[in-house]
Order: structure tokens, then C-alpha cells, then sequence
């Protein structure tokens, strides 16, 4: 059942605690009485204008699942301007889900890339949406195509590509415009917005330029800057090497230099007008249409972050045998270089790290969202090459669970210092063979990590050994029967034999060691802390590979591996 199905326990739940009065009475009466067309869109829009996004939500969740035909049209008009081209192309043809199923999904989808609950989207959609209305709405519909058009926007959208844009990316870390035209004169008005991202800056040019002329009050984007540089019609490539002066190209690359220094760069080069110049002007629009296909055709929502923070992380699986459900810790090291450092004044000012470890999981069409922090407080201040290290468990059910990890710094003034990852849990489920969790691996045992209240892992991801070798492992044995006998084998090769770790002859490893064990009377979790001696091995990067055998019946586990690596 998805988060739009009115029969979702999700739902019920919110039903019930607004019967409860934990919520205002009103949420439970919009939930069950709510008008269907477009009076419906414009309800739902007024709550969350009024701030009652608990209230819009529900309204909106209701509405959604009374399946009719009106009131899903309505809400489509809402949401329209969030969709890829396979997904406008899904709600017309509807082949895979219902119009209720799909609008659930795609905004699962963009919170869970946003780091949020699918309510904290919704209220941000709609807040977006008013703007984009508001500031840079259209007064007639457009009568021709531009590059946002054919990369994915919704053909009936009342506002301009600015309004496209701010929608589904927010607001810009830098804006910038200029006029393509001679020095001195109007031209045309260029914008141009930044948006940072970890893998490099994605960047939009917009003008009123069509190839009908200059438009009213209807700024699309451009496939390029230069395509603005003209009285009336966007230039060609041809015509900026032979009709239009130079300078007035040049000029207009420089005013953007604040956006990317790559631009003053293209200025110089326009300027020269070398042999190579239809070359960087095709490379230039072919990189700008890049950055509009990525926001007007893919999802585009990341958390609101500043990507300032390097982290490494890793994800420990454990089963529940008595519950059915799988606890996944996440365990993330920030480096300690890009965090800052505060002085706590009770504590003989000794420096203080605060990192905040927020984990978003989609479940169906539902996001939750979990936090924790960490606080160390140190004699020092860290070094770059330090870590601070934080572990948030999730709780999931069988099946594959994307999820995005967050890390913020907790001392920086807005909050937005950090950085995320995302990735997939796979909850573990009961079967015919006996299972192994996943490893957590420490270099020492340091009382710093645990899974079941006893056993105790400075737990890192890096997975480096103690300089003497040393290394501990927690891991969990499932399906043997209770009291049953089992064997344990480890074994750990070099990383370039990983794939053969359970092939080569047991004297060709690095190091083995196999016990005998036996599974408790209850519960149904064989828990293993051991501490191994590397100390004979090599330096470099090796492959730990765990294997469990039921003594009774011969059944063996698949086998279960993680990284391992002795330093220098």
C-alpha cells in the first residue's frame, strides 16, 4: 500500500491521532470530506499557503485517493512541473500505476533525494510553487518551443523557465545578468543562475530570446549564452564568428565569470577568435544543454546542503529473527579538516565538534527520516587527517530500501555545512541456509559501537588494522536451529583474489581460522566478537570473507565479505 492509498496504515495513523487531538480536528474532517476538482487544488494550495502543512498534506493524501478523475487532474496541475518526460508521458498513458500510485512516487522520489519526509517536500513544493506563480507567471501560453520544451517541460505550464527552474532546484547559490549587446546599449537581458553541486557547479542562462523574436515577459533558457547576442533574433554559431562584433560576445562571457571562472576563460578565447572558436562554442552549448537536460528531465532534489564536509561510511546489517525486520547501522567518519572548531568555555576550553548524522529511508511511497548527534570534545583541536565518527541505526522490513545519509556540521552558523550519499539497504529475510550479517570492523575495541548491548567496536569505515595488526570483528550467525552446532570459518586474501576467497586451497590464504559453535536456546542470533592477529600479513588491501556451516546438515551459508587494510 503506498501513501496516497487512504487504506495506508500510514494514513490510518494520522486519521487516528487527529481523532486523538494530537493534531487540529479539522485534519480529520478535510480527510473525509474533501471537494473534488479544481476547488479540491485550490484547497490543498490555501492550507499549505496558510502554514497548515499537516492539514495540507492529509488534505492532499485524501483527495489523492478517492480516485476521481477531476480532483487527480487538479492535483496533476500542482505537481506537473516536478515531472520528467517518461513520467508526462506515464500520467497520459498510465500503463504502470495508477494517477493516485504515480503522484506518490514521484514525490517519494524527490524527498528521498532531498533528504526529507514526503510531507517537508510537499510544503517546500508548494511555498515554490506560489513564487514561481507569482514572480514569474505568464500572461498567454507559449506559442513555440524552446530548449526546456523539448528536454522535458510540461507544455501548459503558466510561468517561464525561471519559474521551471527555481521550482524543481530551489533557490541559486549565485545569480548573476548581463545584456548581450554593444557597450552601452540594452540588448538582450541575459540571467544567469548557479546551482553548487558536489561534482561541479550546474549553471542556466535565460533570456526572452526566441527565434520569432524577443518574447514578452517569457524568459526561457538558453542552450547557450551566446545564443542571446543578436537586436532581435538568438545568433547561430556562424553568425557570432561572421556577423556580430566579438567584443560584444566577449563581454557578455565576463559578466558571468562570477558564475564559473571557466567563462573568462571562453571570453579571451571568443576574443582571439582563433581557428578553434565554433569548436569552444559547440562544447559550450553542448555542456549548457547537458545542465538543462539534468534539471528539466531528471529529479533533480538534493538535501540543502553545502557540500563542505568529506565523510566516508558504510552500512552494518543485523536480522531480527523474532521480529522479521532488519536493523541497519549506518556508520559514518567525517574528516576532521572541514569541521569547526568551538571552544567550550565550561570545559577548560577544550575544543568541541558537534556532527549531526540524518538518515532519509523510502518505504513504499513513504519517506521517514531519522537524526542523531555526536559531540566530542577534545584537549585539541583536529587534525585534517582526523575523523569524527557517528552510527544511526534504521530499522527496515525485507526488500530493497533506498535511503540518503546526511552529515552536517552541528557548529556551523547556518546549519548547512556538510555533505550526503545515498544509497540501498537490502533488509535481510529468513531462509533455508544459515545467514551472516554483515562485519563491523574495528581496529581496537574501544566502547564506542554496539549492536546488542555487550559487545563493544571503535567501529570506523576505513577498516584499517591496529599498526600491530590487530583487528576485531562483530558479525551474527541466523538460521540453525536452536542449541544446534555450527562451524565458523574466516578466511582473508589479498584483494586481487576476492572473487576466489572460498576457491584457492585454505594454505594458499593469508590468514584462516575456523571454530566450532553453537546457536543459543533463544532468539536465534549466534553473536561472534573476535579479535584477529594480522600481525604475519603483509602491508596492503585484503578481502575478509566469513563462512557458516549448519554441523547437522551441511548446509552452508552464502558467504559473507568485507574490506580489510594493513597500513605501512
Amino acid at each position: 500500500m503506498g501513501l496516497f492509498q487512504i487504506t495506508s496504515p500510514i494514513f490510518r495513523n494520522r486519521l487516528a491521532r487527529a481523532a486523538r487531538g494530537v493534531v487540529p480536528a479539522s485534519m480529520a474532517a478535510l480527510a473525509l470530506a474533501v471537494p473534488s476538482g479544481p476547488a479540491l487544488g485550490q484547497q490543498v494550495a490555501g492550507l499549505f499557503a496558510e502554514g497548515r502543512s499537516a492539514e495540507g498534506t492529509a488534505a492532499f493524501q485524501a483527495a489523492c485517493a478517492t480516485g476521481d478523475s477531476l480532483t487527480l487532474e487538479a492535483l496533476w496541475k500542482d505537481i506537473r512541473g516536478l515531472a520528467t518526460s517518461a513520467e508526462l508521458e506515464d500520467w497520459e498513458t498510465q500503463p504502470s500505476a495508477s494517477p493516485c500510485a504515480m503522484l506518490g512516487d514521484m514525490l517519494a522520489e524527490r524527498a528521498l533525494r532531498a533528504g526529507l519526509t514526503v510531507r517537508e517536500r510537499l510544503t517546500i513544493h508548494y511555498a515554490r510553487l506560489r513564487k514561481a506563480r507569482a514572480d514569474w507567471g505568464l500572461r498567454s501560453k507559449r506559442v513555440q518551443a524552446g530548449a526546456a520544451d523539448s528536454l522535458g517541460r510540461h507544455p501548459d505550464l503558466m510561468f517561464d523557465d525561471r519559474g521551471l527552474i527555481y521550482l524543481r532546484m530551489g533557490e541559486p547559490d549565485e545569480v548573476a545578468y548581463a545584456f548581450a549587446g554593444p557597450p552601452g546599449g540594452m540588448g538582450n537581458r541575459v540571467e544567469g543562475w548557479r546551482y553548487d553541486r558536489p561534482q561541479g557547479p550546474r549553471i542556466f542562462f535565460f533570456s526572452p530570446v526566441t527565434e520569432m523574436g524577443v518574447g514578452v515577459a517569457d524568459y526561457r533558457l538558453l542552450e547557450a549564452p551566446w545564443r542571446a547576442v543578436g537586436s532581435q533574433y538568438g545568433a547561430t554559431q556562424l553568425q557570432i564568428v561572421d556577423e556580430f562584433p566579438r567584443d560584444w560576445v566577449r563581454d557578455l562571457y565576463m559578466s558571468f565569470q562570477g558564475l564559473d571562472p571557466h567563462y573568462a576563460t571562453l571570453a579571451y578565447r571568443v576574443d582571439a577568435g582563433d581557428t578553434s572558436l565554433l569548436q569552444d562554442l559547440t562544447k559550450d552549448r553542448q555542456e549548457t544543454l547537458a545542465d538543462i537536460k539534468f534539471a528539466a528531465d531528471s529529479v533533480p532534489d538534493v538535501p540543502d546542503l553545502k557540500s563542505s564536509v568529506r565523510f566516508a561510511w558504510e552500512r552494518l546489517r543485523f536480522f531480527n529473527p523474532s521480529s522479521g525486520g532488519t536493523v541497519v547501522w549506518l556508520v559514518a567518519a567525517a574528516q576532521g579538516g572541514d569541521l569547526i572548531e568551538k571552544e567550550d568555555a565550561d570545559a577548560d576550553g577544550r575544543s568541541v565538534y558537534r556532527l549531526d548524522l540524518v538518515a532519509a529511508v523510502r518505504v513504499g511511497n513513504a519517506v521517514s527520516r531519522d537524526s542523531v548527534r555526536t559531540v566530542v570534545r577534545l584537549p585539541r583541536a583536529l587534525g585534517d587527517e582526523d575523523a569524527v565518527i557517528s552510527r544511526i541505526p534504521v530499522s527496515i522490513g525485507p526488500g530493497e530500501h533506498p535511503f540518503t545519509l546526511m552529515v552536517k556540521d552541528g557548529n556551523s552558523e547556518d546549519g548547512r555545512s556538510g555533505n550526503w550519499s545515498r544509497g540501498m539497504a537490502t533488509g535481510l529475510a529468513p531462509s533455508d541456509l544459515p545467514e551472516v550479517s554483515d562485519i563491523a570492523v574495528a581496529a581496537d575495541s574501544g566502547g564506542t559501537w554496539t549492536r546488542d548491548g555487550a559487545t563493544f567496536l571503535a567501529a570506523t569505515p576505513s577498516h584499517v588494522t591496529g599498526p600491530d595488526g590487530e583487528i576485531h570483528l562483530y558479525f551474527e550467525v541466523y538460521g540453525v536451529s536452536a542449541d544446534s552446532p555450527y562451524s565458523i570459518e574466516i578466511r582473508v586474501v589479498p584483494e586481487g583474489l576476492a572473487e576466489r576467497v572460498w576457491e584457492i586451497a585454505a594454505g594458499e590464504t593469508a590468514f584462516r581460522v575456523s571454530f566450532a559453535s553453537e546457536m543459543p536456546a533463544s532468539g536465534g542470533i549466534g553473536s561472534h566478537h573476535l579479535r584477529l592477529d594480522l600481525s604475519d600479513t603483509p602491508t596492503g588491501a585484503y578481502t575478509l570473507g566469513i563462512r557458516v556451516t549448519d554441523t547437522e546438515t551441511g548446509r552452508q551459508s552464502l558467504p559473507a565479505t568485507t574490506a580489510v587494510v594493513r597500513p605501512d
